[in-house]
């Protein structure tokens, strides 16, 4: 049974650090949020900082009714006063002003949930604030938000408004991580906080019932939703109270948008009354939004959550009842989630969907890739199609792809098979012959392993149209790529970007190209290329939800390898279309390499572990020897050398010939920990692997590879010496600042200068290149100290490690502290020196990073997440 009074508490420091700030101004704060995001645990917070003594916090608390006796609220301060009789409000004003006075140093009073107060106490309230009386420490629901006189005092900005929203998605899987007590795969991170909108109390709730229920368990390293149909018993409990007191007109519309999904206002107005609509609003269970699809604003329910509890608990008779009611215009949306809900409603309510919104539905189920629902709607768009008739092609190749991405291989190619008779007895068809093709392909490609089988179907597809056969070609380009066959087919995808005049082509192989740039080096132009691409998107996510993530990705990888490991914000994929792609484990995949560039290894590790939890039970694209090898730098920088070397193992085992388009970053991350464990052949590893990329033009990884070689060398008292020129010849091929700092380290190497050693090796940590060392003094670090002794080794000061690994600087201080005592030294220039010659430590003697709990350990961890 899961300990249900345990649960790690949000910080949220920047809000609270703007609230403490107000306060201390003088000034006063209002915390405003939907219910359950955490303001009250916001404001506790809030008064910790704020306890020091002298702070005069006045705590009140509205008793019920309010409105019956409105100046009971004041009773704590002031006592509970006889009727007041007339002025009512000046004299209970003038006697609190009184007691605040009474007060040494300056008043606050805190008020949870003021949008219950009544005018009367209200205005009280804003007298006390607006004449310097007391400041206002408050909490407010956004709907229906504060009373008329606290208004007064935003819009006059005597009071600050402190807007708290949910969790972003980075910040639920830190609080997963820490709740859980291990990794968490991205793509159960993404459902739970969709599901919830990042709401605290929600998550808090679904993660409870999701592990009561064992759909939440820790399979293959990390933490899976196995089963995001299912939320549990405590939410549909805690939902259903919040419906409780609903009027009738109200629950209508609560049920219709659980069963229509997003709904324009307009076509609510047909069934609905504007009073029933607002009451649902301010009750905070809908909520109303711009539309992007439709002119006229949406309204849909406040959580997703909602949505799946509320459709699961309506009886038949209640979904036809409601089912009739809906206008027809409602059924014409182009809105996903509004056209799945319409079209599934109907199949739920024995109705039979209307043929074009239920093909439209199957198209962009395939796009969102839901496979669950794309099988649903399929059968049902099967079932209604004449066996003849050509549409039945569409729903198979779209089945087709869906299994094909779920891991069902088997069942894809029966559906191209029925799909591939029907074409043999069509003439053209090339839009469709062309997709059959690039299917079977894939599954050739990435199912099989076999790039040349996948390139034999491509030619094999009968085509008789110019322009799908110029399609064919990129894929063929492209498909190189991927295999990392870059000298095959880099100069030809460069003509092409540069000369097609069709974008979405061009998208196409926008994202191989950068990356085929970047490993041979050009990684200044691969970076311009990637901006200009972004800066300029304009493909319709509807015909290629795929592309503006892979672009996205290649601009991510591309800037690694410059160096550039703190880059200026860019728009998120959902910012440029919210109805882009980007598989949550390659995502979670980029946040692994993106957390080893900068040094924060146990997260790495965690990111890594969570991918490759996903990747077990898929791999549409053969990244999963990606992830072992960033798991093996990760361990062996974190001093695992069990696991270091139980990654190296996978990734062998898992390596891939068809899938390899960062195939010198994943090269380069085994060398790394190959060269940390002591692997006594890493020089004629390295050796390889610089032949191999010289051979494909691959100069990034050839730069790298000879100069982890002349590391390897120079440890093992070879002659280093004479690697010098292979690696400066390879350095001048190669943009950007990091081949300079490699040859800078090499040369200090060979001199036998400690001193210039750890130098080079902190600005190569700057730029996210870590360089491990030759142990030869053993000293127990654990995990976290390992990376912060790295960092500091990089010339960060101790402010500056606080903000990378997302920790207090007095975290930070404690650590450097201990690390002084247990290596013996007494200033960062000494431990930055101790960590360049033999800060590696006693690898495998350290603390391993959490893989998670034993599965049948239930206890939730209390703690903070910062």
């Amino acid at each position: 049974m899961t300990d249900q009074r345990s649960w790690a508490i949000v910080a949220r420091l920047e809000l609270r650090e703007r609230v403490v700030a107000a306060l201390r101004a003088g000034s006063s704060a209002l915390i405003i949020g939907d219910p359950g995001v955490g303001k009250s645990v916001l404001t506790a917070s809030v008064r910790d900082d704020l306890d020091d003594g002298d702070s005069g916090m006045v705590v009140l608390r509205a008793p019920s009714p309010i409105a019956a006796t409105p100046w009971q609220i004041f009773a704590p301060l002031i006592g509970t006063p006889a009727d007041p009789g007339g002025n009512a409000v000046g004299r209970i004003s003038a006697l609190a002003k009184a007691a605040l006075a009474e007060h040494c140093g300056p008043s606050t009073i805190h008020i949870e949930d003021v949008h219950d107060l009544d005018g009367p106490s209200a205005v009280i309230l804003a007298e006390l604030v607006q004449n310097g009386d007391a400041r206002l420490l408050a909490t407010c629901r956004r709907m229906p938000g504060p009373p008329s006189p606290l208004r007064t005092l935003l819009r006059e900005d005597r009071l600050a408004q402190i807007d708290v929203h949910g969790l972003e998605l980075e910040e639920v899987e830190q609080l997963l991580i820490r709740v859980l007590g291990g990794p968490v795969s991205r793509d159960t991170s993404q459902h739970l906080a969709g599901a919830t909108q990042g709401n605290p109390l929600y998550l808090r709730e679904l993660v409870r019932a999701l592990r009561e229920t064992g759909a939440l368990a820790f399979a293959d390293g990390a933490w899976l939703w196995r089963d995001p149909e299912v939320a549990g018993t405590r939410v549909v409990d805690l939902i259903r109270a919040e419906l409780s007191g609903l009027g009738e007109a109200e629950r209508d519309i609560v049920d219709l948008l659980a069963l229509a999904g997003p709904t324009t206002i307009d076509v609510l107005g047909e069934v609905t009354t504007d009073d029933a609509l607002e009451a649902a609003v301010l009750r905070g269970l809908v909520v109303i939004e711009p539309s992007l699809h439709a002119g006229a604003p949406e309204a849909r329910l406040v959580h997703p959550i909602h949505t799946d509890v509320i459709r699961g608990t309506l009886l038949p008779g209640r979904r036809r009842e409601l089912f009739h009611r809906l206008p027809a215009a409602a059924q014409g949306t182009t809105n996903p989630a509004t056209l799945f809900s319409t079209v599934d409603w109907a199949l739920t309510c024995g109705v039979r969907p209307q043929l074009e919104p239920l093909l439209a539905a199957v198209r962009a189920a395939t796009m969102l890739t839901d496979p669950k629902l794309v099988e649903r709607l399929a059968a049902a768009a099967l079932e209604q199609l004449p066996r003849e008739d050509p549409r039945v092609i569409d729903v198979l190749l779209a089945r087709a792809a869906s299994r094909r991405y779920a891991g069902k291989p088997g069942r894809a190619r029966r559906d191209l098979a029925h799909a591939g008779e029907m074409l043999e007895h069509r003439n053209g068809d090339d839009s469709r012959r062309s997709a059959h093709a690039r299917i079977l392909a894939d599954l050739a490609q990435y199912g099989d392993d076999d790039l040349d089988g996948a390139l034999r179907i491509l030619a094999s597809a009968d085509l008789s149209d110019r322009v799908w056969d110029e399609r064919r070609r990129v894929d063929v380009l492209t498909r190189l790529a991927y295999a990392g066959r870059f000298a095959e087919c880099l100069d030809e995808l460069d003509e092409r970007v540069r000369t097609t005049d069709d974008a979405t082509m061009r998208a196409i192989m926008t994202g191989s190209l950068v990356l085929g740039l970047g490993q041979s080096g050009h990684l200044e132009r691969a970076v311009a290329l990637a901006d200009e691409s972004l800066g300029s998107w304009r493909v319709d996510a509807f015909t290629a939800p795929w592309l503006l993530g892979e672009v996205t990705a290649a601009r991510f990888f591309v800037g690694i390898w410059l160096g550039d490991i703190e880059p200026p914000r860019r728009r998120r994929i959902a910012e440029l279309d919210p109805y882009a792609q980007l598989d949550p484990a390659v995502a979670q995949l980029g946040e692994g390499r993106y957390s080893l560039a900068r040094g924060r290894w146990s997260s790495a590790a965690a990111h890594f572990r969570g991918a490759l939890a996903r990747y077990a039970v898929r791999d549409p694209s053969g990244f999963t020897a990606t992830a072992w090898a960033g798991l093996a730098a990760a361990a062996a920088a974190l001093g695992d050398a069990a696991d270091a070397r139980e990654a190296l193992t996978q990734f062998e085992r898992t390596h891939s010939r068809a899938s390899k388009v960062v195939t010198a970053d994943n090269e380069v991350n085994i060398l790394v920990a190959a060269l940390a464990l002591g692997e006594a052949d890493t020089a004629e590893r390295a050796e390889a692997l610089a032949e191999r990329s010289e051979r494909e033009g691959l100069w990034w990884g050839v730069v790298r590879a000879r100069h982890l070689r002349l590391v390897a060398l120079a440890r093992r008292g070879s002659d280093a010496a004479g690697e010098l020129h292979s690696l400066e010849a390879a350095a001048r091929r190669v943009d950007g600042p990091v081949p300079a700092l490699l040859l800078d380290h090499a040369r200090a190497l060979i001199a036998r200068d400690p001193l210039l050693v750890a130098r080079a090796s902190g600005r190569l940590l700057e730029r996210g290149v870590w360089v491990p060392a030759e142990a030869t003094a053993p000293v127990e670090l654990t995990s976290r100290q390992r990376e912060v002794v790295g960092l500091v080794a990089a010339g960060l000061t101790n402010r500056e490690i606080a903000d990378r690994l997302m920790l207090s600087t007095r975290t930070v201080d404690a650590h450097v502290r201990q690390v002084f005592e247990r290596v013996g030294v007494n200033s960062r220039a000494a431990l930055s020196e101790w960590w360049a010659g033999s800060g590696r430590g006693s690898i495998g003697s350290a603390e391993s990073p959490r893989r998670g709990p034993d599965p049948r350990q239930l206890r939730s961890p209390a703690g903070s997440i910062p």
